[in-house]
């Protein structure tokens, strides 16, 4: 059965791997409180568990990130061939 956009058993798969480890930085998406989208830059850090996000305390992103929000982060590197973790 193949893995399904959202089931953590992609992050064994060996390109997330790569990707998870790379000094590349995420892109965290979200919803802002008027509706809007964004799109943002984010230093991360993977422990083997989770990926850790860097962010100011008072960022917008940490009051979403804090109130439990759906959120999206990818993982990409511009060089070819490209590799993306969504």
């Amino acid at each position: 059965m193949p893995t399904r956009q959202g089931d953590v058993g992609l992050l064994r798969d060996p390109v997330a791997q790569q990707l998870l480890q790379s000094k590349s930085p995420a892109h965290l998406a979200y919803t802002w409180r008027d509706g809007t989208p964004r799109v943002v830059p984010i230093g991360f850090h993977w422990n083997g568990q989770e990926i850790v996000l860097a962010t100011a305390t008072d960022a917008p992103k940490t009051k979403v990130l804090k109130n439990g929000s759906k959120v999206a982060v990818s993982i990409d590197r511009d060089s070819s061939p490209p590799k993306i973790l969504l």
